[in-house]
């Protein structure tokens, strides 16, 4: 929390690692773990994605996923990039949450979703990104009359993760 919002403005790196790394783990091209294989490949014209979301200690808040076509194994994704495409979520039933999935109680929970892949979109390296956003620290928003203090509000902790998809006319791998 305190590197993420005092020295970082709040600011995270795209994949998880510090926004201030000077040797990010999971970038390309020199990331550890930026290794170039892809982790699915979905057919051109898929609907949607199963994402299976576990949360072993709820932080309340949220979690988004977000999806940036790169092509270029070399390049580093940008946030701009990931920002571009906020992904629909729908649960288990097709009913369309939208691009948040708030987490309402601090048990443990283990979700199937249905993230939706936008349509008409191809790509050899897709950079998918989950980002949860706690809401489980005290603080506090805004100023004068409009200040609020509480739960969620103010600096919170965030998770971030990514992975290599592809969205093919044909997938042979």
């Amino acid at each position: 929390m305190q590197r993420q919002h005092e020295t970082n403005k709040g600011r995270c790196g795209v994949c998880g690692d510090a926004y201030d790394d000077v040797k990010p783990l999971f970038i390309p091209p020199s990331g550890t773990f930026a290794t170039g294989i892809v982790g699915r490949c979905y057919l051109a014209g898929t609907r949607y994605l199963s994402a299976t979301v576990q949360l072993t200690s709820s932080h309340l808040g949220y979690f988004d996923f977000r999806l940036c076509v790169n092509n270029d194994f070399q390049k580093p994704v940008t946030q701009d990039c990931l920002d571009k495409t906020v992904l629909q979520i729908e649960d288990p039933d097709g009913v369309r949450i939208g691009t948040q999935y708030n987490i309402t109680n601090f048990r443990p929970i283990t979700l199937e979703l249905q993230v939706l892949l936008p349509p008409g979109i191809r790509c050899t390296q897709c950079v998918l990104q989950w980002r949860y956003v706690a809401g489980n620290n005290w603080g506090c928003e805004g100023s004068g009359q409009k200040k609020r203090c509480g739960l969620g509000l103010g600096p919170q902790e965030t998770f971030v993760n990514c992975a290599d998809i592809a969205i093919l006319e044909s997938c042979t791998y």
